[in-house]
């Protein structure tokens, strides 16, 4: 993991490879600070979308609520909050080990998990800190912001 990198950092190499001056943060009051505030999110999540990486995957056991759904399911499950995408890769209605069964009869209204099964385990790809990025994602992401930010900056 590249410890230390942080959104700005990042930023700050972007804009080096452009010739600019490097950000204290994204609200020092300059120009490409302002610029890399708008823009780095959107790359950002653009950037993770582009493929399931690994180190964005996780597993995890759905916690059921008390709420019953209001159509053909009778359980409903609370999605995680840092689920990246707002939809599992794959869901599972056991925590065995191995070749788990995915099912398929499920549907996902906004950030609540609709079904009919008892126990749900999904495979989804969250949302991750730049500290807990990889050093390869972290240069990907240098060069994703240099060349968004190479026209509003140069």
């Amino acid at each position: 993991m590249a410890s230390g990198d942080t959104d700005v950092s990042i930023c700050s190499q972007a804009l080096l490879l452009l010739g600019a001056n490097e950000i204290t943060s994204f609200s020092d009051g300059t120009a490409p600070s302002a610029i890399c505030n708008k823009l780095y999110p959107r790359v950002k999540s653009q950037t993770l979308g582009m493929y399931p990486w690994s180190f964005t995957l996780k597993k995890t056991q759905l916690g059921q609520l008390t709420s019953t759904p209001t159509n053909v399911y009778s359980k409903e499950y609370q999605l995680p909050t840092d689920m990246f995408l707002g939809v599992p890769r794959a869901v599972y209605a056991s925590l065995s080990t191995g070749n788990l069964p995915k099912i398929t009869d499920y549907e996902i209204q906004g950030d609540k998990l609709l079904t009919n099964e008892t126990t749900i385990v999904i495979d989804y790809q969250q949302l991750v800190a730049e500290s807990a990025m990889p050093s390869y994602f972290v240069q990907m992401m240098i060069y994703q912001m240099a060349w968004h930010l190479a026209e509003p900056v140069t």
